[in-house]
């Protein structure tokens, strides 16, 4: 019986941890396209700020 159960919670385990794996996987299919598009965003407002920063700060020649 001990060992029965042993066997069942082993390959519930396995089951379960595929499924995760699975999960993990989309999750950080996921999290990267939405990172990617906000990392674009701070990019180009970075950039933006940059110029806007050397205008402000320059003396007219």
């Amino acid at each position: 019986m001990s060992n029965r159960l042993t066997t069942e919670i082993l390959i519930n385990l396995a089951g379960n941890l595929t499924a995760k794996v699975r999960q993990y996987g989309a999750n950080m299919s996921e999290f990267a396209r939405r990172n990617e598009r906000a990392m674009n965003v701070v990019k180009a407002t970075t950039a933006a700020a940059v110029v806007l920063t050397h205008w402000v700060t320059a003396t007219p020649p």
